[in-house]
């Protein structure tokens, strides 16, 4: 539409991203050529979300000296391909250099070879995040799904059947929560 790149502040750089569906990425990526730091968060990119609000999230720093033996490796190298696939494909030329730089500084991550099954970085450029979770699934006991809103009883109710497990267990904020449950 009308949305054009601009500067926010002198910190700050906003440029549309063009998906075609809902984007809402919450990673942030630096790296350099001995360490790649990454932070993925439920956390919108606000001083209230960062500071005071309560979130789910996980920061981590990879060095190049110990990447062969960590676990969490692949979850970079998953993460830096996605950074990659994003400067390809869905922003426009000053944001694509810059993500450009980011990937190259942190390419020696793809000279790594070391595998972890049990944590995976999933994203949904090209496919729900639901499916891709169910997949890894075996059979299910229980789950919580925890949230402080959720948008109606038929969207829980998709999601569960999704999920099939012998009990389900909504975790919701009274006062914020609008959904009609018995």
């Amino acid at each position: 539409g009308t949305w054009q790149p601009g500067s926010i502040g002198g910190s700050y750089y906003l440029e549309p991203i063009d998906v075609g569906q809902v984007f809402h990425p919450k990673v942030a990526v630096s790296t350099s050529e001995d360490t790649i730091d990454v932070a993925v968060s439920s956390a919108n990119l606000t001083l209230d979300e960062l500071t005071s609000a309560a979130q789910l999230g996980m920061e981590y720093t990879l060095t190049r000296d110990g990447a062969d033996n960590d676990p969490h490796t692949p979850v970079i190298q998953d993460i830096l391909s996605f950074v990659d696939e994003l400067q390809e494909e869905y922003v426009g030329r000053d944001a694509g250099t810059q993500l450009s730089r980011l990937v190259e500084q942190g390419s020696w991550i793809h000279d790594v070879s070391a595998t972890n099954e049990s944590t995976q970085f999933l994203q949904n450029l090209t496919t729900p995040i639901l499916p891709q979770i169910v997949e890894t699934l075996d059979a299910v006991e229980r789950v919580q799904l925890a949230a402080p809103f959720f948008g109606s009883a038929e969207t829980m109710q998709a999601i569960v059947a999704q999920i099939d497990p012998m009990e389900c267990e909504l975790l919701i904020d009274e006062g914020t929560t609008h959904i009609d449950l018995e």
